[in-house]
């Protein structure tokens, strides 16, 4: 009766697999990370990535998360230009903190619009205090499904992130 799943050289390939990615039990713990990755291919590439290497069972939920977050905001990924500058904290940084920045129109003053993603590696929920810098006086933010509410002045703020997790913080300036 075999008791072990796999031929020893399968196992021997986990084994490198779970090293090598920091992998500490509970395969939901990987599965979770399927959100994140996705996003970030997504922000550092601005184009498509391969995906297939995640498609496990449970996987799929968190894939949707994330390509949810990207085609909400797909012109900022697809045609913005990544300012990481744009963010001051000293509760996280790059690579946690990436910003993604965009001009939406040339005339009447020009105005932008940026996507500040903020990735949460650990284990447990975390707050962070950001500075966004560079922004014009009539800048609103919007946490992404934070219930649609307008932030007046997101010069300063506090955003919490769910354990292995994004949150994304969209901030539009009518005329900067």
């Amino acid at each position: 009766m075999r008791t072990t799943k796999g031929s020893a050289r399968t196992q021997a390939k986990r084994r490198l697999f779970r090293k090598a990615k920091g992998y500490r039990g509970g395969r939901s713990k990987l599965l979770r990370t399927a959100k994140e990755t996705v996003v970030r291919s997504a922000a550092s590439l601005h184009g498509g990535s391969r995906i297939d290497g995640l498609m496990q069972g449970g996987a799929l939920y968190f894939i949707g998360e994330g390509t949810r977050l990207v085609t909400a905001y797909e012109p900022l990924f697809h045609r913005g230009t990544r300012d990481d500058a744009l963010v001051k904290s000293g509760d996280i940084a790059y690579p946690n903190a990436l910003v993604l920045t965009r001009k939406t129109d040339a005339t009447n003053g020009g105005s932008s619009e940026r996507l500040v993603l903020l990735f949460n590696e650990e284990s447990a929920a975390k707050t962070v205090h950001i500075e966004n810098l560079e922004l014009g006086e009539h800048a609103v933010a919007e946490i992404w499904e934070g219930g649609g509410e307008k932030i007046a002045n997101p010069a300063t703020m506090t955003v919490r992130i769910p354990a292995r997790d994004v949150t994304a913080v969209y901030i539009s300036d009518p005329a900067q």
